[in-house]
This record gives structure tokens, C-alpha cells and sequence, in this order.
């Protein structure tokens, strides 16, 4: 027999704390690396960002778009 829709928001849970626990901690983790991976990202683009105004001699340019 099928649940109706709407009484299933008054049924019990059925995943256990641990396994709503552990998939907390996965999306949390997966948020810091992604934070990781952009600073990295960043960081490496304005290092070449750098690398190539200097090549280029425009360093007065360098200052609008880089970060102090």
C-alpha cells in the first residue's frame, strides 16, 4: 500500500542521525575544498596576472587589477 504524499511529512525519519550526521560532515568538507580550490585559483591567476604585466612593463596597470 502507498503512503499518500502529504502523510508522509508526519511519518518518522528513517535515516538515523549517524547516516544525517555523516552527510552533513561530506557537504561541509566538499564546501571547504571548494573554498581551498578557489583561493589556489585565485592566487595562481594573479601570480601570472603578474608575470605577465611585468613582461609587459605596464606595472602602474597592476595595481587596478590585483588585490594589494
Amino acid at each position: 500500500m502507498a503512503i499518500p504524499e502529504t502523510c508522509r511529512y508526519f511519518l518518522p525519519s528513517t535515516k538515523s542521525e549517524k547516516e544525517k550526521e555523516k552527510r552533513k560532515k561530506k557537504i561541509r568538507n566538499k564546501k571547504k575544498e571548494k573554498k581551498k580550490t578557489r583561493a589556489l585559483t585565485d592566487r595562481m591567476a594573479q601570480k601570472l596576472a603578474a608575470e605577465v604585466f611585468s613582461e609587459l612593463e605596464i606595472t602602474p596597470l597592476l595595481s587596478l587589477f590585483l588585490e594589494p
